[in-house]
C-alpha cells in the first residue's frame, strides 16, 4: 500500500508541473520590430519611422551603421510609464539592418519605438501591437541630419 501510495503522488506531481508548464507558456506573448535605418546627405525636414507601411523613399538614402533602437513595450508619450520596464535595445549594423524584440504581455498593447543617433534628429513611433501577430513588425527610418545646410 505504502508503495501504491507514493506511485500516486509522484503521478499527481507530475500532472501538476504539466499543468503549470502549459499555463506559464500560454502566458507569454511576444514583440519584433527588424528593419533598416537610412539617412540622407542633407536634411530637409524631421526624421521619419514607418512601421508596418511600404513608405515612397527617395533615391538618395544611404544606410546608417550604429543607430540605437529602442522597443518600448508600452506608448512612453503617456504619463506615469516607467522607461525602465520592458523594454529591448540594439544597434543598426553596417548596412543600418536591426531586430529587436523579446517577450511581451500576451495581449494587444501600444508599443514605442525610438530610434537616436548623435548628429541626427532622433524620431519616436507609437504603434499597436495585436496579440495574434507572429510575424515581426518591419520598420523604415530614416532619419535626418541635425546640420540642415545641403552639403
Amino acid at each position: 500500500m505504502n508503495q501504491q501510495l507514493r506511485s500516486k503522488r509522484k503521478c499527481w506531481k507530475n500532472i501538476t508541473v504539466f499543468i503549470i508548464l502549459v499555463l506559464t507558456c500560454a502566458c507569454d506573448g511576444g514583440i519584433g520590430v527588424k528593419g533598416k535605418v537610412y539617412t540622407k546627405d542633407f536634411s530637409q525636414k524631421d526624421s521619419q519611422c514607418y512601421i508596418d507601411e511600404i513608405p515612397a523613399l527617395p533615391s538618395n538614402l544611404i544606410p546608417l551603421k550604429d543607430a540605437k533602437i529602442i522597443l518600448y513595450h508600452a506608448d512612453i508619450t503617456k504619463e506615469n510609464i516607467d522607461k525602465n520596464t520592458w523594454t529591448d535595445s540594439t544597434v543598426s549594423n553596417i548596412d543600418g539592418g536591426f531586430s529587436v524584440g523579446g517577450t511581451a504581455a500576451p495581449f494587444h498593447f501600444d508599443a514605442t519605438l525610438v530610434v537616436e543617433k548623435e548628429g541626427f534628429k532622433s524620431v519616436s513611433k507609437v504603434f499597436p501591437h495585436i496579440k495574434n501577430d507572429s510575424d515581426e513588425h518591419i520598420a523604415v527610418i530614416v532619419l535626418e541630419p541635425v546640420n540642415s545646410e545641403k552639403k
